[in-house]
């Protein structure tokens, strides 16, 4: 009976550390559309993962991606996005993986970031949200 209290204590503090640590997203793509995600992004793209390191201090590491289209935002041939401590919403990107990426400016850090709450995600589930991008680029000219 012994064992109960601190089993019970560490339970708790684990649930409490896992909640602190949790994703909260203040604007989903469930409530958002497409075009208010497009909207708010600095940089919209295609791409492919070509490198990911772990970095130090603040920003946790970083990925640097190949562009192969582009919907908004300076075309360039790399983008580097962060990922920042403290910034749990923050995507995982894996190597040599292809993505359709809204990334977002952290202005604080004066970094590239993507949130894991907005419709970044791999190429291949994307179809719907190019033929979407399409009709958006239309509007606006």
């Amino acid at each position: 009976m012994r064992l109960k209290k601190p089993f019970v204590l560490f339970f708790f503090i684990s649930i409490v550390t896992i909640k602190s640590h949790a994703c909260e997203c203040t604007q989903t793509s469930a409530n958002s559309t497409l075009e208010s995600y497009f909207n708010n992004a600095k940089l919209v793209f295609e791409g492919e993962t070509i490198e990911r390191k772990h970095g130090k201090n603040q920003v946790l590491g970083y990925t640097k991606i190949k562009t192969l289209r582009w919907w908004k935002g300076k075309s360039e041939d790399y983008i580097i996005i962060n990922r920042l401590a403290g910034k749990q919403c923050d995507f995982s990107f894996q190597t040599s993986q292809r993505y359709l990426v809204f990334a977002l400016w952290d202005k604080k850090h004066k970094v590239y970031r993507v949130s894991t709450c907005g419709y970044s995600k791999r190429s291949s589930e994307s179809k719907h949200e190019f033929s979407q991008l399409s009709s958006i680029i239309l509007k606006i000219k």
